[in-house]
């Protein structure tokens, strides 16, 4: 019995940690999964080999708060729906709920994103092959910027005007 548990329980932390997935329906479950928990090395696995310099470029980007925060949040894949292209593209919606553990706020939001099969796996693809580039939000957006709201709104026309000038 022991043999048995500790088989099913190898079985389950392998296919918890690679997405050695074969279906686009899979590989998207397992992208979001780690993108939502920010677990960026893990998503390595899910993405082309080109694109993962860009995963790397964003873990180093988002704040030690926001993987805090991304780690007291609990998603919850509501839906699938993958559309095979043809035999190397598909497209797949997926509806997401996300809900934050401590504050039991709860989101829920659609994400479309594309997968490219490249030999017998597929990958998530930032829609290079058919434009489709919507589908995820960039977690860059959420990291201010120099210039914070307050900042912006006690700029004056003559800043402006000055500033114009001086170019």
């Amino acid at each position: 019995m022991k043999k048995i548990a500790a088989i099913v329980l190898g079985i389950t932390a392998l296919t918890m940690v690679s997405c050695d997935k074969n279906t686009p329906e899979e590989v998207a479950k397992e992208f979001f999964t780690h993108y939502a928990k920010y677990e960026f090395d893990q998503i390595q696995d899910c993405v082309l080999e080109e694109d993962r310099a860009y995963y790397q470029l964003v873990q180093a980007m988002v704040p030690e708060e926001d993987k805090e925060n991304a780690a007291n949040s609990k998603l919850d894949i509501k839906d699938i729906q993958c559309e095979i292209v043809d035999d190397t593209l598909a497209t797949c919606t997926c509806v997401l709920s996300l809900e934050d553990k401590q504050t039991s706020e709860k989101e829920e939001i659609t994400q479309v994103i594309d997968l490219k099969k490249v030999g017998k796996k597929w990958y998530v693809d930032p829609g290079k092959e058919n434009g489709n580039n919507e589908y995820m939000n960039d977690p860059e957006d959420d990291i201010p910027s120099e210039l914070e709201e307050d900042d912006i709104l006690s700029i004056s026309e003559d800043d402006i005007i000055a500033t114009e000038k001086s170019e």
